[in-house]
């Protein structure tokens, strides 16, 4: 598989960490315990992390969500998603913005 075997570095794009920080934001609010919000952030930058060396490892969503660009989507729990792109001739993997499965317009 094309870009195996590689260590890829991980780009977070500005508007992954704002994202991340509005739903952390949302969760208090909910009154989720801190505990189990940290155990939740943990699983989504695992399950990122991964793809320094599998960088494909999650499903092309390209065509499903009509992007001109190759990106691919790693799915977290039952409502979150994270598109993100892999650059093989630079090593890089841009990590994008965290969607709620409900939002219906998505931009990467």
């Amino acid at each position: 598989m094309a870009g195996e075997n590689m260590s890829y570095k991980l780009v977070y794009t500005a508007s992954f960490h704002t994202s991340l920080e509005n739903l952390i934001r949302q969760w208090a609010d909910y009154e989720i315990s801190d505990a189990t919000i940290e155990r939740y952030v943990q699983k989504i930058f695992f399950a990122i992390s991964s793809l320094k060396i599998f960088s494909n490892r999650y499903h092309d969503v390209s065509e499903l969500y009509d992007l001109e660009t190759p990106a691919r989507r790693i799915i977290i729990g039952s409502r979150y998603a994270i598109f993100y792109r892999v650059f093989p001739n630079q090593e890089t993997i841009l990590v994008g913005k965290i969607f709620n499965f409900k939002q219906g317009n998505i931009e990467f």
